[in-house]
């Protein structure tokens, strides 16, 4: 039985940024979606292991709060 190919967790990210930009910019064009100003993705990402229920809840709280804060991030521009 062949070795299945590996990819690394980068591998797969970039291949989801590159699979839904390309829907969304399909979207635009073929159906009147509303076009998105700037950048759809960070040029990069950081991993982060959960380890516990606490750690979760504080990312939770992140990812919520993070889009209000975007005009003052350097990776906004």
């Amino acid at each position: 039985m062949p070795a299945l190919p590996q990819h690394s967790l980068g591998d797969i990210i970039k291949a989801y940024k590159s699979c839904s930009t390309l829907t969304y910019i399909r979207g635009v064009r073929e159906q009147g979606w509303p076009p998105f100003e700037g950048k759809l993705w960070q040029r990069n990402y950081w991993e982060r292991i959960i380890r516990n229920r606490r750690e979760l809840l504080a990312i939770r709280s992140y990812i919520e709060r993070n889009p209000q804060s975007w005009s003052a991030s350097e990776h906004y521009r």
